[in-house]
Order: structure tokens, then sequence, then C-alpha cells
């Protein structure tokens, strides 16, 4: 009866091992193909919202970060 319990073990213990291989290798697949997203957001300057219609209120002592993010309709955010 021992034996049989550590038959079954080293057999359940190498199926995990495949499983744990097969999802290693299909990990590296899939970067493989370069599918990756593009970041819509970039940076931007008050020249291009001020070109969008866009005026942001100047604030004494801090300078705003323009950034942009790009998609069917841009949207503009400064801090």
């Amino acid at each position: 009866m021992k034996k049989l319990k550590n038959i079954i073990c080293c057999a359940l213990c190498l199926a995990m091992a495949a499983a744990l291989c097969a999802c290693s290798a299909q990990d590296n697949k899939s970067t493989d193909n370069n599918n990756q997203i593009a970041n819509p957001v970039h940076e931007s300057s008050a020249e291009e919202f001020k070109a969008a219609g866009i005026v942001m209120p100047e604030i004494e002592g801090k300078t705003p970060v323009y950034t942009t993010i790009d998609g069917d309709t841009t949207l503009y955010q400064a801090d």
C-alpha cells in the first residue's frame, strides 16, 4: 500500500512539473509576437491646449504639467 502511494505521489509530481513547463513555454510564445498596446498618454504643451481652444488659468508659483490622451476623442489634462 505504501509503495502504491509513493507511485501515485511521483506521478502527480511529474504531472505538475509538466503543467508548469507547458505554461512557461506558452507565456514565452505570447511575448515573441510583440502584442503590446501603445500608450495613448503623452506630454503636451500650453500651445497645444490653446490650439484646441482650451485656456488654463495661471496659478502663482505653480508650473502645470500638460498631458494629452489620444483616442476617438482627444482628452486633455493639466495638473
